[in-house]
Formats: C-alpha cells, sequence, structure tokens
C-alpha cells in the first residue's frame, strides 16, 4: 500500500527596466503544501498472506528567484523572493487494527521517505531600492499575511523578523526567505494487536534530507544612489519520527526501528543563508548585508512508554541517525568599491536533537541481541565580512553569531520489568561537530570601522543510558562519544573601535542575548 507525492515548483520574477525606486520591482513567491499519507486505521483486521508493505513517499523540489538584475543599468527598485513550503510524509497503522493469529503478514514494513529541497533567491536592481520605501521587515510581513495558507491560525509561518542586536534591519534591496516545516513519521500505535508470521518481522522506518537556502545579492545595485542592502532568511523546522506507540502491542521475529538519512541525495540536512550588500547608497540601516539560518532540527526513534513488544527470539533495533549542515555568509561584494553598511550572520541552530529510546515502562521481552544507538553529526560555518560604514550604522560592522545546541541520546528507560535478551545488548551515543565562526572586519580594508563581533555559544551532550535490570546472555556494552572542534576567529577593521563602543563584555552580552531572544 503505497502513497507516493512528488512537486517541481518554480517561480520567477524579472523586473523591468521602469518603475521606481521606492517601488518591488521583481516579486517571485512559491507556496507548496505536500502530503503524502499511507495509513491503516479504524478497526481493520488485516489478513494478509504476503508482506504488508505500508509506504509514503514525498518528493518536494522549489525554487523561487526574484532577478532584478538581468533587468539592466536603468531598472530600480527592490527584489522579494518568498518560498513557503509545508510538507507531511506519514506512514502509520493506527486505531484499534489487529492481525488475526490464522493469517498474519509474513513480515510487516512501515516506511516513510522524504526527499526536500528549497531554494529562494532575490537580486538586487542596479538602481537598488529608495530609502522612502517599505523597510524589509515590513515587506516580509506583507507577503507572509498575502500568502501564507495559514497566516491567522496557530500553524502560521513563524520567520523571524530581520533584527541585529541594534535594531531592526531597515529598506533592503534583495530580500529573500525560505520557510519549511518538514514532518517525515513511520509509526505503529494501533490498540489492538499486531503479528507477524512464523519468522517474519517488522520494520518502522523513516527516512529524510530536507535541503533549505535563501539568498540574497545586493552586489547588482551599484549606482551608489538607491540602497544596496540585502536580506536574506532560511527557517526550517524539521522533524523525522519513528516510533511503537504508548498503545501498540506487537509480537514478531525481530523488530527494526529507524531513522535514518534519506540515502537517495547527499544524506545531509543543508541549511543556508547568504546575504551579499553592494555599493548603493550610504543611508542604510542596522545592516548592508543581513543573513540568519534558524533551524529546529530532531530525529527520534522511540519504543514509547507502554507499548508491548515480543520479539519472538529475534534483534531488536531501535537506530537513530542525524547529520546536518548550516552555512552562513553575510559579506560585501560591489566589485571595486566596498558593499556599504554592517555584514550581520547569525547561524543559530536552536535544536540538533538525535534520539533513539526504548522508553520507560515500555516492555521488550524474548529479544536476541538489542541495539539502541542514536548517532548525530553536524558542521556549522558562520562568516561575516564587513562592508564601509554607512551614514547611520551604529552597530558593529560585521558580527558573526553561531548557537548550537546538539544533543545526542541513546537510553533504555525505567521500569520494574528487567530486558532480557539470550544475545548481547549494545547502547551507544556517538557525536561529532564541526563550528566554524569568523568575523572580518579587516574584509572592508581602509573603509572599515568599529568592533569585529565573533561569537560561538555552542552546547553538546552526548548520552548513553541504562536504566532498568537487564538479564543477558551475552556482552552489554553502554558507550557515549563525543567529538568537537569550535574556532572563532574576529579580525580588526583598519580603524578600530570607535572610542564610544561597547566594551567587549557589553558587546558580547549584547549580541549573545539577541541571539538567544
Amino acid at each position: 500500500m503505497w502513497a507516493t507525492s512528488t512537486v517541481d515548483a518554480t517561480a520567477e520574477a524579472f523586473a523591468s527596466t521602469s518603475g521606481g525606486a521606492a517601488l518591488n520591482a521583481a516579486v517571485a513567491v512559491s507556496v507548496v503544501e505536500s502530503s503524502a499519507i499511507a495509513r491503516i486505521t479504524g478497526t481493520t483486521q488485516l489478513s494478509v498472506n504476503g508482506i504488508l508493505d505500508l509506504h509514503a513517499g514525498n518528493t518536494v523540489d522549489v525554487t523561487t528567484i526574484a532577478d532584478g538584475a538581468s533587468a539592466g543599468p536603468n531598472a530600480a527598485g527592490g527584489s522579494l523572493a518568498l518560498s513557503l513550503v509545508y510538507d507531511t510524509t506519514e506512514a502509520y497503522i493506527g486505531g484499534s487494527v489487529s492481525t488475526p493469529t490464522s493469517s498474519d503478514p509474513s513480515s510487516i514494513q512501515i516506511r516513510a521517505i522524504s526527499d526536500v529541497d528549497t531554494e529562494t533567491t532575490a537580486d538586487a536592481t542596479a538602481g537598488g531600492a529608495d530609502s522612502s520605501g517599505d523597510s524589509a521587515n515590513t515587506k516580509i510581513e506583507g507577503l507572509l499575511s498575502e500568502h501564507d495558507p495559514n497566516d491567522g491560525t496557530g500553524n502560521a509561518a513563524d520567520v523571524p523578523s530581520a533584527t541585529a542586536s541594534g535594531g531592526d534591519v531597515g529598506v533592503a534591496a534583495a530580500v529573500a526567505v525560505t520557510y519549511n516545516e518538514s514532518i517525515t513519521r513511520a509509526y505503529l500505535n494501533s490498540g489492538g494487536t499486531i503479528e507477524t508470521g512464523s519468522g517474519g518481522s517488522l520494520t518502522v522506518q523513516a527516512s529524510s534530507d530536507t535541503d533549505g537556502s535563501a539568498t540574497a545579492d545586493g552586489s547588482s545595485a551599484d549606482a551608489g544612489v538607491g540602497i544596496a542592502a540585502a536580506v536574506a532568511i532560511n527557517v526550517v523546522d524539521l522533524t523525522n519520527e519513528e516510533v511503537i506507540g504508548s498503545g501498540a502491542t506487537v509480537a514478531a521475529t525481530g523488530l527494526v526501528v529507524r531513522g535514518v538519512m534519506d540515502t537517495s541525495g547527499d544524506s545531509t540536512h543543508s541549511f543556508g543563508a547568504s546575504a551579499t550588500s553592494g555599493a548603493g547608497a550610504t543611508d542604510v540601516g542596522i545592516a548592508g548585508a543581513f543573513a540568519l539560518n534558524l533551524v529546529d532540527d530532531t530525529t527520534q526513534a522511540v519504543i514509547e512508554t507502554g507499548a508491548d513488544v515480543d520479539a519472538g527470539g529475534g534483534n531488536v533495533n531501535v537506530i537513530a541517525e542525524n547529520t546536518t549542515s548550516h552555512t552562513v555568509l553575510a559579506t560585501s561584494d560591489a566589485g571595486a568599491d566596498v558593499g556599504i553598511g554592517a555584514s550581520v550572520a547569525l547561524n543559530i541552530v536552536d535544536t540538533n536533537r538525535t534520539l533513539a529510546e526504548i522508553a520507560a515502562d515500555a516492555t521488550v521481552t524474548g529479544a536476541n541481541d538489542v541495539v539502541v544507538s542514536a548517532t548525530g553529526a553536524h558542521s556549522l560555518s558562520t562568516t561575516a565580512e564587513a562592508g564601509s560604514a554607512g551614514d547611520s550604522v551604529a552597530i558593529s560592522p560585521s558580527v558573526a553569531l553561531t548557537i548550537a545546541d546538539n544533543e545526542t541520546t541513546a537510553r533504555i528507560g525505567t521500569s520494574f520489568t528487567p530486558l532480557n535478551a539470550t544475545g548481547s545488548v549494545a547502547v551507544q551515543a556517538i557525536q561529532s561537530s564541526s563550528v566554524i565562526t569568523l568575523s572580518d572586519g579587516a574584509a572592508a580594508g581602509s573603509f572599515g570601522v568599529g568592533i569585529a563581533v565573533a561569537i560561538t555559544d555552542a552546547n553538546d551532550m552526548v548520552t548513553a543510558e541504562v536504566a532498568r535490570d537487564l538479564v543477558v546472555s551475552g556482552a552489554v556494552s553502554i558507550g557515549a562519544h563525543s567529538g568537537a572542534m569550535t574556532s572563532t576567529t574576529a579580525n580588526a577593521s583598519s580603524s578600530g573601535a570607535a572610542s564610544d563602543s561597547n566594551d567587549a563584555n557589553t558587546e558580547v552580552e549584547s549580541q549573545l542575548g539577541h541571539g538567544r531572544s
């Protein structure tokens, strides 16, 4: 039983050669809602002589481009690109579905697979944007209000403002926003008994590969008259979940609960934001180049509290794998000139969570080997390269801030019932992380002024735990392994800090407080 959805969406807007700089010259919007759901619910009795294969597959490819650069030297006005993507991929057995003993499936596979790629690009016009026009935040709010299908509900796109510690970003020539809520879930939570035939296994697996990026380029706006600031915001809320639910009773010869990367792609969740300022007018707001990547990412494979699993002498594998890459760049690329305004790069990963768990009071009996394994691998790169000082720039000209909370956990929770295994038991949590943060105030050459700020706030937690009695014939291994590399570099601007600048502690507290807010 298969459910599949394939979406390939492209939206392109090209600026005309005429139009005022206070207007929007090119606006491109993509709104995609894609669902693939394969489910068996209600009071169904499954009578299957062969393999029961419940499969949901979702492939989404979204490209949104607002192109102001191709309109030539006479074009003016802002370029705005917005991508809103809501994708759901679910395969599950719920309700009170059961399998009669007389006709059990030879094996059961519940699988959900998603591959999602969203790219949003805005290129400025040659004339840039007029300082009398709406701010970047006002334009973003307007687009969301007009196009978000969930606007006005509790599920509306939660896109943060383009805001630095010194205040909101002002007018921008290029604005690109990506927002993606991605849910991939495979689970069994039937109130009935689910059994396989003799020697048959049960597999519950979700595979996901989600990529999202936003790119805003103001470098085409080099006339020195219009605003050439750029704003890029990438927001992703990702869930990859595999569950034997609290109401489930399972009898099979072996069980696999597995959340992994989709191997049809590069097997990495890749996220990024890139903003490039141009050599436009000097009356910019807080930042010339503002790039924000904001991600919540969870992969979990869980046998929940209250679930009852009889492994029938087979192996039990509960496995979660999560690999991510986050890249943020805020820079100036104005040819022989230097982009106007500060460069602010914010790489904020509120959650990189990987969990493999047999939860408290989940019962597992009749197992041979038991493996509970969680593996997380995360890399973050944040770079800010300073532009020159604009007339109203009062903050540090180069700010690079990385915030990352990485957590990898493998656990067998508490229970009065021991976990019995005729083979071995292995509980292992493995995590690697790499964080590079660079604030290059020297990039502006002789035009640079002010403090270059680079901050890394990275928190790594790796846990392997067994909290109940084990009755095991073979070996028991419990291991937590962590490898972390962090590099944080700030290069001073050519003119150094102004005499009225914040002291170092105050500046760090201000930037970090803003990032955590």
